[in-house]
């Protein structure tokens, strides 16, 4: 597993279709388990609320969806994230196999250098740290390519200094 670490991130990459256009990761490809729902905010034409429950159901902790409905919710909604992590495992998990949950706000484990995935199918993972560095966790040699060619700033995430 390597981690990596885009400090000071451009602001844009906090939409999360922004970010999903530099990093172009096929999204349709996984299911996903998004963390920290309550620091997401759709900033659509004329909205400005937190957790619209239109969007992600009434969850507080976590939202594990399919990667067709996570494309379609980042088509139709302009989400922007300030603390959240998203984490790709594949298509043929299911919820039942989710034990623990991802999460970056006050979760001092995330920050570790030897931090793991607590979703053991994760494949990749990305944390949005308070709208200023995004961090990343990847077990895929494709996927870290991919993520290196997208974000050439990207470094070491030892290097970090959080």
């Amino acid at each position: 597993m390597s981690r990596f670490c885009l400090e000071y991130a451009d602001s844009t990459l906090f939409y999360l279709s922004d970010f999903f256009t530099q990093f172009p990761l096929r999204i349709t490809e996984y299911n996903w388990v998004i963390g920290d729902i309550l620091n997401m905010m759709d900033v659509s034409e004329d909205k400005d609320h937190w957790n619209d429950i239109d969007i992600i159901g009434e969850r507080e902790d976590y939202l594990f969806i399919t990667g067709e409905e996570f494309h379609r919710i980042l088509n139709e909604y302009e989400i922007y994230v300030i603390f959240s992590i998203l984490t790709a495992v594949p298509k043929e998990t299911i919820l039942y196999d989710i034990t623990q949950v991802p999460f970056v706000d006050g979760n001092a484990d995330f920050y570790e250098d030897d931090y793991i995935s607590p979703v053991k199918e994760c494949i990749f993972e990305v944390g949005f740290f308070d709208s200023t560095d995004i961090i990343f966790t990847v077990t895929d040699e494709n996927i870290e390519r991919m993520l290196q060619d997208a974000f050439p700033d990207l470094k070491p995430y030892c290097e970090y200094g959080v």
